[in-house]
């Protein structure tokens, strides 16, 4: 990484700043699979238990796919401004332009098998695996009790970039002593390419950005100070969208019953579904079989960049001497959101009542969720058809999501020997997307996810987020025992965070749009996101020593550091799918205690 940045001040009123900078990271990864030739195995707690003896059977080899050697991020960035001083007024404009680039993103099926195997059930055995897709098991033998296997692959192959400009300006008015507004518009434009470079998203129209802040010192003396900010914030798509968006991805399954398992968890005794491509041929819900899409049928034509709006009010009081305190209340709204639908059956449906030709239909498309779209779609005259779908059509609620919260803190300011620091916040975070990933199942397809792929997949979504914590209560302190000692800490204690039940959809327990417990229903009833109750409260306590030799003149330090001090380890997320004897398993927990050392020189 490297940087170099220009300061020139040309007269009393006038100042000019340019800076440049680059930053290449290798992302390498070679794992050690002592275990290659065994097929992994997936979904093993679906394994029929006629046939394993009630116990789930897997092997050794856990590793299902790898990374391309070769994966490298790279990233530039150049801006440029000037700021004048016209009385009372600071104005700066310029110009801020970033490029980033994922090189070699690909990610492909562990050798030597090239797939895993993915143990399934249907509760009813004559429900097909896939409606209008892949059979029912019950007609296969083996399949008699709902039981299936598929080969399963998925993979992604991808060099992509991002190209960001933005124009500013702000104005800084001290109005008089005691009050200072601040004046700012932004507008940001965006780009993204596929692997061949040629742009699926451009987003470069207007994209108005406003900003108004104020702070009031209230008594005149820095004593007490009242503060705001208001504005709107554009955020890119980034690289790896392209890697199941814009590439050719594979997302396919080979279907089988069977009629026995090994030791190592393979099926035996296979015999293959057919699928809507042909007798055991591969299927994919999504359409993926990696072939590269046409750039101009990506996304919906009238796509709109994510935005979120934010308000902010507070204050920070002088109290005495040793003490400060302050609030904070903060309110952020999600304007727009960018994630993908794969309801085909609407699109066909839509196709032909508007006359139009569907050979050129993808598996999925990016589109504002809530919102009405139009898409580009191939015609046999070399051109292209717009496709219109109302939300009214697709069946969608609006999108929402929402975060309150309200801070406080007491503070003691350093006085030399001592400083401390105790902040509590209570928030909310509701709706019924949590942004551009999915953390409660951690899906981290960037806005791929596999929510507003079909309606029945987000009827009862809108509830707590995933990442919504309503208390949380931080303490920091830090003693100068004498020049050469200091000891710190830092305690925090959290409330859990919400889980969802997620099941078949529907009082019969279909799947209409996947075949897994991807809906909020559970058991046969309809159950909200975050409506399952919540992770435990946790703790975390870190304590911190440093030590700066008097011999060195304090630019030489030794510091140790010491997480989780208490070793606590509760669960942070639990597995939401309502599968016998998976539901509300722990999927990951806290960091377990560690310890830091370190040294550090100030030149």
């Amino acid at each position: 990484m490297w940087i170099a940045k220009y300061t020139g001040y040309l007269t009393d009123n006038l100042t000019v700043n340019a800076q440049y900078g680059e930053q290449k990271t290798d992302l390498e990864s070679d794992p050690d699979n002592k275990f290659s030739n065994l097929i992994p195995v997936s979904g093993s707690v679906n394994q029929n238990p006629a046939l394993n003896g009630g116990i789930p059977i897997t092997n050794a080899n856990k590793l299902a796919q790898i990374s391309d050697p070769r994966h490298q991020t790279f990233g530039a960035n150049y801006r440029l401004d000037v700021t004048y001083h016209l009385g009372d007024h600071a104005i700066t404009a310029g110009i801020d332009n970033q490029r980033t680039e994922d090189r070699n993103d690909s990610t492909i099926m562990a050798p030597d098998a090239g797939y895993l195997w993915l143990y399934g059930r249907k509760p009813n055995a004559m429900t097909p695996i896939s409606e209008g897709g892949v059979g029912a098991p019950g007609n296969y033998p083996g399949g008699e009790t709902g039981y299936y296997v598929s080969k399963y692959i998925q993979e992604t192959r991808a060099s992509v970039k991002v190209m960001q400009r933005a124009q500013y300006i702000e104005d800084n008015w001290q109005v008089n002593d005691r009050w200072l507004v601040k004046l700012g518009l932004r507008n940001d434009q965006f780009i993204n390419y596929n692997p061949e470079g040629q742009a699926y998203i451009r987003q470069t129209k207007p994209q108005w950005a406003p900003r108004l802040g104020f702070a009031w010192d209230v008594n005149g003396d820095s004593t007490f100070k009242v503060y705001g900010n208001a504005g709107r914030y554009y955020l890119a798509l980034p690289n790896s969208l392209a890697a199941r968006g814009a590439a050719g991805s594979i997302y396919t399954n080979e279907y089988y019953t069977y009629t026995g398992i090994d030791a190592n968890g393979n099926p035996t005794g296979l015999t293959a579904i057919d699928t809507i491509n042909g007798p055991g041929a591969p299927y994919s819900a999504n359409r993926e079989y990696g072939q590269s899409p046409d750039p101009k049928t990506v996304t919906a034509k009238n796509l709109k960049a994510q935005s979120q709006d934010e308000y902010i009010v507070g204050f920070d009081k002088v109290f005495n001497e040793n003490w400060n305190y302050g609030a904070k209340l903060t309110y952020r709204k999600l304007n727009n959101a960018i994630d993908d639908t794969c309801y085909i059956e609407k699109f066909e449906e839509m196709a032909a009542a508007q006359g139009i030709d569907t050979t050129g239909l993808r598996g999925c498309y990016f589109f504002n969720p809530g919102r009405a779209a139009v898409f580009n779609l191939p015609n046999s005259q070399g051109g292209y058809t717009e496709l219109a779908i109302t939300n009214a059509d697709f069946g969608y609620s609006k999108v929402k999501r929402t975060y309150t919260a309200l801070d406080a803190y007491i503070e003691h300011p350093f006085d030399g020997r001592l400083w401390g620091r105790v902040t509590y916040t209570f928030a909310h975070s509701r709706g019924n997307t949590e942004g551009q990933v999915k953390s409660d199942i951690g899906q981290s397809d960037i806005s791929a996810t596999q929510d507003w792929d079909y309606p029945s997949l987000m009827e009862y979504a809108g509830g707590h987020l995933p990442n919504d914590r309503t208390h949380q209560l931080k303490a920091m302190g830090m003693w100068q025992i004498n020049p050469e000692w200091s000891v710190s800490s830092t305690l925090q204690i959290m409330s859990g965070t919400p889980n969802s039940c997620q099941g078949a959809y529907g009082p019969d327990e279909t799947y209409p749009a996947y075949p897994g417990n991807y809906y909020h229903w559970c058991g046969g009833k309809p159950a909200k996101m975050g409506d399952a109750g919540e992770t435990p409260w946790i703790k975390n306590l870190n304590l911190s020593a440093e030590y700066r030799p008097s011999f060195a003149d304090g630019k030489l330090a030794f510091t140790v550091d010491v997480l989780n001090a208490l070793n606590e380890q509760k669960a942070t997320r639990l597995e939401p799918d309502y599968g016998p004897g998976i539901y509300r398993q722990v999927l990951s927990w806290q960091t377990p205690r560690s310890m830091r050392l370190g040294v550090t020189y100030d030149f």
